[in-house]
């Protein structure tokens, strides 16, 4: 669980081609393409940048981002959508993992206030994870502050996992997470709004734990992308 400087370099390339994917595929996603295409278009950046498999890549667009878990199908993206983007790779055997949700169209004010909530929460998370805290403490921080808004008890899983070797590996954070988080662990912190015949929203980043805090991995931009 506790990753060595050069287990922590691995994972920083796989999270660099992760991040460098996603800024390709801003330029691809229009109104008209489906779901697939942009999981495709996806996993060939990664490929074509020499990394490896990791786990299936999820794009949900429109209502189809309330099931926080939705692999790609047919389904075309409509102007006005949410597109959540859940893809990562491997470099040297490690996992990166990263989600990015964009809107497709000018938002409305609901949608940016979804957005903002989550990013909101996953602010609180990325602050609350150090040495030394269980994992469900991380867990309470990002999910209070979406359970102070309207959209309370749409959070409806974990706030994160462990992950290196394995995409899901070691202490987490989760809700009823006991584990310790120590330097070096690398975990993901991923908040998400899920309304169902709606849509949903996650942002993903994944970070080393050390002394002074998290130490995050990817840094693809964290406001809200207007396509």
């Amino acid at each position: 669980m506790v990753k060595t400087e050069w287990e922590i370099g691995q994972i920083k390339k796989a999270c660099e081609i992760t991040d460098q994917a996603f800024s390709e595929v801003l330029s691809f996603i229009r109104p008209g393409i489906s779901e697939r295409e942009i999981a495709d278009f996806l996993e060939r950046e990664m490929f074509r940048r020499g990394a490896g498999e990791s786990n299936k890549t999820i794009v949900a667009a429109g209502k189809n981002g309330a099931c926080p878990h939705h692999w790609p199908t047919d389904s075309i993206v409509q102007k006005g959508d949410f597109v959540t983007m859940d893809f990562g790779c491997t470099f040297g055997g490690y996992h990166s993992d990263l989600t990015r949700t964009v809107v497709v169209g000018q938002p409305t004010e609901r949608q940016r206030k979804i957005y903002e909530t989550v990013a909101k929460a996953q602010l609180a998370g990325i602050a609350a994870v150090r040495v030394g805290i269980r994992g469900k403490e991380a867990d309470r921080a990002a999910r209070k502050v979406i359970d102070d808004t309207e959209f309370r008890g749409t959070f409806v899983h974990g706030l994160g996992h462990g992950i290196g070797l394995d995409i899901h590996e070691g202490t987490g954070l989760g809700r009823d997470e006991e584990g310790i988080l120590e330097a070096g662990m690398v975990v993901s912190i991923e908040p998400g709004i899920y309304i169902e015949g709606y849509g949903g929203v996650r942002i993903e980043d994944i970070a080393v734990v050390t002394e002074n805090g998290a130490e995050l991995l990817e840094f693809s931009p964290k406001e809200l992308i207007i396509l």
